[in-house]
């Protein structure tokens, strides 16, 4: 989908906020599709599932993206698959790259309705997929979470 045309949906989007459902899978994001994500998902206080699988975005955005969400404690399926939110195949973690982790825990460990968890191929290490383990557990409603392609030994 071209930018200005997904530019173009996500402004109308971003003028009623009634969504259950988002569904966003291998679009590219830009930083006027971005904010206009945020917008949308700050005041879409309804939505229970998102899918952002496969998407091209910044690390930075991905962050935003978290911080937002973290807020929803309505979310019960988030699909974050093939996004930067790992560190594996870097040289050292990155500050932003340990915000998203913190982030993303956060959002699991308040969310008491997320049943439904995608992080596959996002280039989580052994060590910050342990941390995301720790924080499922203690999470009573979750039912599936997808880690496929991360290298996780």
């Amino acid at each position: 989908m071209a930018t200005g045309h997904l530019n173009s949906i996500l402004q109308v989007m971003s003028n009623s906020c009634p969504l259950q459902k988002l569904g966003l899978s291998q679009v590219f994001f830009d930083e006027i599709s971005i904010d206009l994500l945020m917008r949308i998902l700050s005041c879409a206080k309804s939505l229970y599932s998102l899918n952002l699988g496969g998407c091209e975005v910044l690390s930075l955005h991905v962050n935003k993206v978290l911080n937002i969400i973290s807020r929803n404690r309505r979310l019960e399926y988030l699909n974050l698959s093939w996004l930067p939110l790992g560190t594996q195949g870097e040289m050292s973690a990155s500050n932003l790259r340990q915000e998203i982790l913190a982030s993303l825990l956060k959002f699991v460990r308040r969310n008491k309705q997320l049943l439904h968890l995608d992080l596959s191929y996002s280039r989580l290490t052994d060590l910050e997929f342990d941390a995301i383990v720790t924080a499922v557990v203690r999470s009573s409603s979750l039912m599936a979470l997808h880690a496929d392609g991360n290298g996780i030994t």
